[in-house]
């Protein structure tokens, strides 16, 4: 069977630890233990990897526990990647301040993943 893939943005993890929204932290660990059961195949970028590194402690270190629990696909950045980020720039998908918000959709797409954020 196949497994439909989906690609974590790091604000799916953020919100595991997101007391200030509670009802967002309530319906993303329900999602998490979805994720556990290996329902669909999961695949993260190693930017969001980096950007959880960036996240102060205890956040940095509880968010990559709960990433230790699921099965998942790193994917690396490529030229390509960064190139199709900085088209969705130009033409105004998003504006500039959101370049790394482009290159989580321009990983999504360059692996032909759904972006789950």
């Amino acid at each position: 069977m196949n497994r439909l893939k989906i690609y974590l943005d790091t604000s799916v993890t953020s919100h595991l630890d997101a007391k200030d929204t509670p009802e967002k932290m309530d319906d993303t660990l329900d999602f998490w233990n979805t994720l556990k059961n290996n329902i669909y195949k999961v695949v993260v970028s190693d930017l969001t990897i980096a950007e959880l590194s960036q996240c102060p402690e205890p956040k940095k270190t509880i968010l990559l526990k709960f990433l230790s629990e699921i099965e998942f696909e790193e994917v690396l950045e490529s030229s390509e990647n960064i190139e199709l980020a900085d088209e969705y720039i130009k033409h105004g998908v998003l504006g500039p301040k959101s370049r790394d918000d482009c290159r989580h959709i321009s990983h999504s797409n360059h692996h032909g993943v759904p972006i789950y954020c």
